[in-house]
């Protein structure tokens, strides 16, 4: 008797667990997303890392300026903020800047993200504007453009050409104001 009451239970679960499971089969067309949810995958809060070396070049021809040259540098930078839908983020953040001739500033900006598609590879612009201290003190503005390639659902890599400018404050002692060219590398989670 016991038996005939286990072999029972197996047959009717595994029997409502096979009508559950094509239920969801056989509706599968109906739960489909929209174009309008396919474009809020990404929403909710993000996080962006990135890493870049670029090459700077003095803004100033002012006689307070210590380095009349052009030198190289090194970024590392963090936002945090929101994903509005698959195109959009906005947030704030922060990085270091350093030379090498031993100056290193912070950047303190409000970031701002387009991803140009909604495709595994797409062009991203990116833009961001702030204050910088440090041995800078004074605004921030660095823009890039690149391709964000897409590693599952909500993680991705992006590689992206960029320009940027640290603007010294008119009353500082030095002026090392400078724009630069470089290349950044990041992962957005």
């Amino acid at each position: 008797m016991r038996k005939t009451i286990i072999l029972f239970l197996a047959v009717v679960l595994s029997v409502g667990a096979y009508a559950a499971d094509s239920n969801v089969t056989a509706g599968s067309d109906s739960q489909a997303l929209t174009k309008k949810e396919l474009r809020r995958t990404l929403r909710g809060t993000r996080w962006f890392i990135e890493s870049g070396a670029n090459a700077a070049y003095n803004l100033s021809l002012s006689s307070k300026n210590p380095y009349k040259d052009t030198y190289v540098g090194l970024d590392m930078s963090a936002a945090v903020g929101m994903q509005a839908n698959n195109f959009f983020f906005i947030g704030v953040g922060a990085g270091v800047s350093r030379y090498v001739h031993n100056s290193a500033s912070m950047p303190l900006f409000i970031d701002m993200r387009i991803n140009m598609s909604n495709r595994r590879v797409a062009p991203v612009l990116d833009i961001k504007g702030g204050g910088v201290v440090g041995n800078i003190n004074g605004g921030y503005f660095s823009a890039g453009l690149g391709l964000r390639i897409a590693l599952t659902k909500n993680d991705a890599i992006y590689i992206m050409g960029d320009f940027s400018a640290q603007l010294e404050n008119v009353l500082a002692e030095e002026d090392l104001s400078n724009v630069r060219f470089g290349a950044k590398i990041g992962y957005e989670f």
